[in-house]
């Protein structure tokens, strides 16, 4: 979904918890759970009212609906490639087979 982990917040009531991921992840914010009143109307949590911030939801869904595409594609490339019965053989290679190499 290209989210930054910026973009995240990691809320929990447990102080070792709350250490561990922000040592781990440095640029999640970590919210101990018995602050979370001070969280409301904070601007980091506030959202955008933009057109685009909008829409993004749909930006998401067509980015995993594109993405489930790739992966039919993908499907059938393998499936191509295993109709064409490539043949690999691997040997120890010769001093003469070097400049290939």
């Amino acid at each position: 979904m290209n989210i930054g982990l910026d973009s995240f917040a990691f809320i929990d009531d447990s102080p070792f918890e709350l250490a561990e991921v922000s040592a781990a992840l440095p640029m999640v914010s970590c919210v101990n759970a018995n602050d979370l009143h001070s969280l409301w109307g904070h601007s980091s949590f506030s959202g955008s009212t933009s057109p685009d911030a909008k829409q993004r939801r749909h930006y998401y869904q067509d980015a995993m609906r594109r993405a489930a595409g790739t992966g039919r594609v993908w499907r059938r490339l393998s499936q191509l490639l295993a109709s064409c019965e490539i043949r690999l053989d691997v040997q120890v290679y010769e001093p003469s087979d070097f400049e290939r190499l």
